[in-house]
C-alpha cells in the first residue's frame, strides 16, 4: 500500500523498509522501531503506525509520519510527523499529513484525528492550522489539537489523492 501526493510517496513502515533504508545510512528514532515491533506482533496495526515519507522527484526518504496506533473506542487516532531538517519548509509535513488524514477518514474507522505539539514549536503549529485542526487545550508546554470528520469533509474534496494497494 502507498499513498501518492503531488510531491510525495507515503509507505507504511515495515521491518524490510527499515532494514533497506538502514543499509543506505538512514538512522531511525525509537518510535520507528517500536512501530515495527507492534506490526510484527499484530499485523492489524499495518497503516496505523509510522509511514515513511519519500520525495517523489529524488526517491529520497525525507521523513516519517503516522499514527500512534489503531483507532480507539472513540474512533480517534493521534497523528505525528517529522521531516528531516534538510527537507523542511517545502510543505512536506502539511502535504503528507493531509494525505494520511484523508486515508484515515476513508477507512471509515476514524471520526477524529488528534495531535499535540510544544507551545513554542511555530512550524508545527502552522502545519496543524493548515490542516484545519482546532486547538482544544493546553497542558503544561503542550497544545492539544483535534480535527473531526465533519470539519475535514469540507476540504476533503479539494485534497483528493491516489491510494494504491
Amino acid at each position: 500500500m502507498e499513498i501518492i501526493t503531488d510531491q510525495l510517496k507515503l509507505i507504511p513502515c515495515t521491518l524490510k523498509l527499515v532494514n533497506d533504508y538502514g543499509e543506505q545510512g538512514y538512522s531511525f528514532g525509537n518510535h520507528v522501531l517500536e512501530s515495527v515491533q507492534h506490526l510484527n506482533s499484530d499485523y492489524s496495526q499495518y497503516g496505523w503506525g509510522v509511514w515513511f515519507v519519500i520525495e517523489k522527484q529524488s526517491n529520497m526518504l525525507v521523513g516519517d509520519m503516522g499514527y500512534k496506533g489503531k483507532p480507539d473506542h472513540e474512533q480517534a487516532v493521534d497523528i505525528g510527523y517529522g521531516i528531516l531538517p534538510a527537507h523542511q519548509n517545502k510543505g512536506y509535513a502539511t502535504e503528507g499529513a493531509k494525505a494520511l488524514i484523508n486515508w484515515a477518514f476513508a477507512t471509515n474507522k476514524v471520526k477524529k484525528i488528534k495531535a499535540h505539539c510544544l507551545h513554542d514549536n511555530g512550524p508545527s503549529i502552522k502545519v496543524l492550522q493548515k490542516l484545519g485542526m482546532t486547538r482544544i487545550g493546553i497542558q503544561g508546554e503542550l497544545i492539544f489539537w483535534e480535527l473531526s470528520y465533519a470539519k475535514e469533509a469540507a476540504w476533503r474534496w479539494e485534497n483528493l489523492l491516489q491510494i494504491k494497494k
